[in-house]
């Protein structure tokens, strides 16, 4: 038995790197929060940064780099290191970029962005900051921003951060149904995170939650399981997310914004600012077997698994 994600690679990075723990929003839900704790805000330099990204770019496989954060567009130097990032990953075929954004940021300041066909945004709308999207309307700086990248023609993924608080349900719903509005939006409903893959379940949300939430089973499947296509509310609901034994090829690494460096689920940590051959050294990715209850995250559900 196989599972995997749509058009997922098995032979190509997927690196997620933290440019800086800083962001506008704090949201209560914030992995990255409780991840970093007291340095949580922190930054190194810009030219710390740099030596990252020649690390990256010297990399055996193709990379497809993701920044994240904290919020990276709030960057000081967000235009040269998007610049530097396509440098750094666009030389191979298969390279790609995809930015995090909570899309609070003015119209211009995404005007400025310089179009590539193989830069992705992923937005992502927090329904406990209403008050930093609204311009005289609900949800307006982050729906123009989204529809103005929509036109400039990127590819943009909205990512619905599904708080288990109740009070959010309907901003939640509301702003999903100005997105089915939009033509060529990608929309994924995000379940949160627990604190430990190490679980038998994934984030406890209420039979209530799925009740209200219920439309999203018929949202786009991307997650291949035994030939059957799914999405994440149908595998979480339904319980396909165990592949503890399994073969896996995993090929996710994280960048922390120091300039650490770990491969998700695995005791594998190194430093790109000491070790800057890392990803030039890894010639090649090979399948280790999942240590985990579930798998929780939708970027390791693409991963590809075999099962033993």
């Amino acid at each position: 038995m196989i599972q995997e994600g749509l058009n997922h690679k098995i032979q190509r990075l997927y690196v997620h790197w933290d440019v800086s723990t800083q962001c506008n929003f704090h949201c209560s839900y914030c992995y990255a929060i409780k991840q970093y704790g007291e340095n949580w805000g922190k930054r190194i330099s810009f030219e710390k940064q740099k030596l990252i990204l020649k690390a990256i770019k010297i990399s055996s496989l193709p990379v497809f780099l993701g920044l994240l954060g904290g919020e990276p567009t709030i960057h000081p130097n967000f235009y040269e290191l998007y610049d530097l990032c396509i440098d750094a990953v666009m030389s191979k075929d298969d390279g790609r970029i995809y930015i995090t954004t909570n899309g609070s940021q003015s119209l211009d300041f995404f005007k400025k962005i310089p179009y590539h066909k193989n830069i992705y945004f992923l937005w992502s709308f927090h329904s406990e900051f209403l008050d930093k999207y609204n311009n005289g309307r609900p949800y307006g700086v982050i729906l123009d921003n989204i529809k103005l990248m929509q036109e400039r023609g990127f590819r943009n993924k909205v990512n619905i951060m599904l708080s288990d608080k109740k009070e959010y349900w309907q901003d939640l719903l509301n702003f999903t149904a100005e997105l089915e509005k939009i033509d060529g939006i990608e929309l994924h409903p995000h379940f949160l995170y627990s604190d430990s893959m190490d679980k038998s379940e994934i984030y406890q949300y209420s039979d209530e939650f799925y009740k209200t939430f219920e439309k999203f089973k018929n949202y786009n499947q991307e997650f291949v399981l035994d030939g059957k296509l799914y999405n994440d509310y149908e595998i979480y609901t339904n319980h396909l997310n165990r592949f503890k034994g399994w073969k896996c090829w995993n090929n996710n690494y994280e960048i922390n914004y120091d300039g650490k460096v770990n491969r998700f689920c695995f005791d594998e940590h190194n430093d790109l600012l000491k070790n800057p051959l890392f990803f030039r050294n890894i010639k090649k990715v090979t399948p280790k077997h999942c240590p985990f209850e579930v798998c929780e995250c939708d970027g390791l559900l693409k991963i590809h698994k075999e099962s033993v």
